[in-house]
């Protein structure tokens, strides 16, 4: 029975997917919602707005089952409108010529409000309301926090090309699927996710669309909500130094330089574009 629940599920999310993503984007275009891409292409631009209502559509049909974790499907819901409705504010009215956490957190404080601060302080808040609920101790919550913050800012630093983002989405939320199959109740909103981005990377990678930071925010906090529900404290560190230390060289060093510089990174980046 629960087999064909999960089953059922899937293959409402992909009915739905199938559906939205399309007409929402011919909706962006038809209202001039568009932008340049890195190839000077003119393309819909956040078109991670798709995101929003599938998630919206498919999660509340689980909380109308009534299972166990309907409320961590309500938080989650909760979580990712919040992170995604920020992140079309940036993607709509944001200022593309300051670009850092640093540089906007200095902006503030020096009397000019941007997106860019707005977006990473209502991170910390959701951050700080995911670690509080979700941890038993204080190093804990630290150890959550941080796992929420650089998740989120990580996949928004990354989205530099059509369908990077949302690769690495797929690539982390299987394994994360895969090895808690024993909760496969908690984990259905994190497969609604992935089953409707596998969906999307076929617009993402033929620059149908850009994903923009409400779909980069939502994939982000999505994979850092999970983590820190489904993994111990040691690996969660773990991730923490690797994300921490492409946050750094972000700061300094172009990630899409790097990538171009590397074969094999410049292959995987690359597959499926075109």
């Amino acid at each position: 029975m629960m087999e064909l629940f999960i089953i059922l599920v899937i293959a409402f999310t992909l009915v739905i997917s199938f559906m939205f993503i399309p007409i929402i984007l011919k909706m962006l275009k038809e209202s001039e919602c568009v932008r340049s891409n890195y190839r000077n292409k003119i393309i819909p631009a956040i078109g991670g707005i798709v995101f929003i209502p599938i998630l919206l559509v498919s999660v509340t049909f689980l909380i109308l089952q009534q299972t166990i974790q309907y409320q961590e499907y309500i938080r989650y819901l909760f979580i990712i409108c919040c992170m995604g409705i920020i992140g079309l504010l940036d993607d709509l009215i944001g200022e593309k010529n300051i670009k850092g956490i640093r540089n906007h957190v200095m902006s503030f404080f020096r009397g000019k409000l941007t997106t860019g601060f707005i977006k990473a302080s209502t991170g910390a808040l959701l951050a700080i309301v995911i670690s509080y609920t979700e941890s038993g101790n204080a190093i804990e919550a630290i150890v959550n926090f941080l796992t929420v913050v650089l998740s989120t800012n990580t996949l928004n630093l990354l989205d530099l090309r059509p369908g990077r983002s949302t690769k690495i989405m797929i690539v982390a939320a299987v394994p994360l699927i895969f090895f808690n199959l024993s909760q496969i109740y908690r984990i259905l909103p994190l497969i609604i996710l992935l089953s409707s981005a596998i969906i999307y990377l076929y617009y993402d990678l033929n620059e149908k669309c850009m994903l923009g930071d409400v779909g980069s925010n939502i994939y982000g906090i999505t994979l850092g909500y999970y983590c820190v529900q489904l993994l111990n404290n040691d690996i969660k560190i773990v991730i923490i130094l690797l994300l921490a230390f492409l946050n750094i060289l972000a700061e300094k060093k172009s990630l899409t330089e790097i990538i171009r510089n590397n074969k094999v990174l410049s292959y995987i980046d690359n597959i499926g574009r075109g």
